[in-house]
């Protein structure tokens, strides 16, 4: 999906590919906060042991043990600050962290064991997670049982800054509304980190904006904050976060679920005098398998951070048909394809983050064949529909008129015709289309 650069020249909106014309907001990374939500658990956890409670005794014991590695293994000074293992709902621990002078909550979720700690900068990232994946792995944790992260606990990233004025959401009046797009537009930054089968509109972590209806609200708020923003003076961009959480408040659009969760930030800007972090919740993350994880998927969402902060730059919004949405952000190759696309227009080069990719992309779960020429493999599909489409995939050639033309551009298969996406996988073209199984 080709994305164009919008800015605004003189008052009036302006159409330029590959001229930066902006002013840059500069986003320090020392400013920027980064608060994962790393989740563990055992086969037994994922398969059977409360996917759909918080409380069991095995959990219990498990956290115990988690806990108890941590603490002569990793922090003897650490100690629980609070008890509340009997509670109902989310049941855990609070306990301090003397020589990080900090905190951290150990609590028990559907299918997992979750832990939580304070937000923190790049530079920290790594070293502080660390001695807690360590300290899991000793437990006989893991970050997930299965491939992709399929039935595994999430692991949401938090993004804010040190302070209202430093938050990078409050700084750069454009910069929540053009990530917003991007991800929408791009089918490897909603899918491609994310728990295998979590997609579609009954999603617990990744809810998007692609049916028709929610689309269409998108992008009336996308259109009336566009048209604001164009006339604001400065005294109104300094508001324009919150002027946008509370247009796509008002249609309905912000949801615990969604990918990028505002549920925090709406409710912190109610309040002026509030210092709060502000942080955006991007809940498309699936648990990462090493504290360096965190930190590389934490850096790859600060180099978004700093691409899109430019104050005068608005991302294309991409109307995305339901043939289209199938096709690019349920397809393995379509999102490899489309990361791909991204690292370009990044500039990120990271063996971490192509592995995560990979893992989803090239499963080797996925069932593979071949019907003549076309390559059919599984495709992921809505969470209570697995296994329910394939991805067929017709290799090109470099003179194909399907390369030019967007016309030409079908599948023919089992004695129909399905709109295609042109794709390229490992240098190479192909059409590529999401269909039912049969």
């Amino acid at each position: 999906m080709k994305a164009h650069r919008v800015f605004f020249v003189f008052g009036f909106l302006s159409l330029v590919q590959g001229i930066a014309l902006a002013a840059p907001v500069e986003i320090n990374e020392k400013d920027v906060l980064f608060g994962y939500e790393a989740t563990f658990q055992t086969q037994e956890l994922a398969d059977k042991d409360g996917s759909y409670s918080f409380r069991t005794p095995t959990k219990a014991k498990l956290l115990d043990r988690f806990l108890r590695e941590f603490i002569t293994g990793e922090m003897r000074d650490a100690y629980v600050a609070r008890d509340f293992s009997n509670f109902d709902f989310k049941p855990g621990v609070d306990f301090e962290l003397p020589a990080w002078k900090d905190s951290a909550k150990l609590t028990l979720e559907p299918g997992c064991i979750e832990w939580n700690m304070s937000a923190l900068p790049l530079s920290k990232l790594a070293d502080r997670w660390k001695p807690v994946y360590d300290s899991a792995d000793r437990a006989g944790l893991v970050p997930a049982a299965y491939q992709g992260g399929t039935l595994g606990g999430g692991g949401h990233i938090h993004v804010g800054g040190r302070t209202r004025e430093l938050n990078p959401w409050m700084r750069s009046p454009t910069l929540l509304r053009n990530v917003l797009v991007l991800f929408h537009n791009h089918p490897s930054l909603i899918m491609g980190f994310a728990e295998a089968y979590d997609f579609g509109p009954r999603s617990v972590s990744i809810r998007s904006y692609h049916s028709e209806e929610r689309q269409k609200l998108f992008e009336e708020a996308i259109a009336v904050f566009d048209a604001w923003v164009v006339n604001a003076n400065a005294r109104e961009r300094a508001q324009a976060a919150p002027y946008l959480v509370d247009l796509l408040s008002k249609q309905g659009l912000i949801d615990h679920d969604n990918f990028i969760n505002l549920e925090n930030f709406r409710d912190r800007m109610r309040d002026p005098r509030s210092n709060d972090k502000f942080t955006v919740e991007f809940r498309n993350i699936r648990p990462l398998p090493s504290a360096e994880h965190v930190r590389s998927v934490s850096k790859l969402l600060f180099r978004i951070l700093q691409k899109y902060s430019d104050t005068e730059y608005l991302e294309h919004f991409n109307r995305i048909s339901r043939e289209e949405y199938l096709n690019s952000f349920f397809g393995p190759i379509a999102i490899e394809s489309d990361w791909e696309e991204v690292k370009r227009e990044l500039g990120v080069s990271d063996g971490r983050l192509d592995s995560l990719v990979y893992e989803l992309t090239r499963n080797p779960n996925l069932r593979s064949s071949r019907r003549g020429s076309l390559r059919v493999r599984e495709a992921y599909s809505d969470l209570v529909k697995m296994g329910e489409y394939e991805e067929i995939l017709k290799p090109l050639s470099a003179r194909s008129p399907e390369t030019r033309e967007s016309d030409a551009r079908q599948i023919a298969y089992r004695g129909k015709a399905y709109r295609a996406e042109l794709l390229r996988y490992k240098g190479k073209p192909y059409l590529g289309a999401v269909v039912p199984r049969r």
